[in-house]
C-alpha cells in the first residue's frame, strides 16, 4: 500500500469516526431538543461519504490513489456546479 492509498484510509477512518461521534451527539440533542444537532450530524455524514468515494475507487475499480481523490472532488464539483437554480420572486429568497 503506498503512502496516498494510506493518507486515503486514514481519513476515511477519521470521518467515519467523527460521524459517529456526532450521530451519538445528535441523538443526545434531539433527547435535550437541540436544534444544531442535526445539521452536525449531516456535515459528518457528508464528510465521511466523501472519503468513502476514493476508497470504492481503489477497493472495487482499481483506480489509483493518487486518482482517486480528484474523481471524487470532480464528482462534488458537479453536483454544486451542474444544478440548475431555482427561481423566486423574491431575489432574497
Amino acid at each position: 500500500m503506498n503512502c496516498m492509498e494510506t493518507y486515503i484510509r486514514d481519513r476515511h477512518d477519521d470521518t467515519r469516526q467523527r460521524r459517529c461521534e456526532a450521530e451519538a451527539k445528535m441523538l443526545a440533542g434531539l433527547d435535550e431538543k437541540d436544534d444544531t444537532a442535526t445539521e452536525v450530524a449531516a456535515v459528518a455524514r457528508a464528510a465521511a461519504t466523501w472519503w468513502g468515494e476514493p476508497v470504492t475507487g481503489i477497493d472495487h475499480e482499481g483506480l489509483d490513489p493518487v486518482q482517486a481523490p480528484w474523481r471524487a472532488r470532480d464528482t462534488a464539483r458537479r453536483a454544486l456546479t451542474d444544478r440548475t437554480i431555482p427561481r423566486h420572486a423574491d431575489p432574497f429568497t
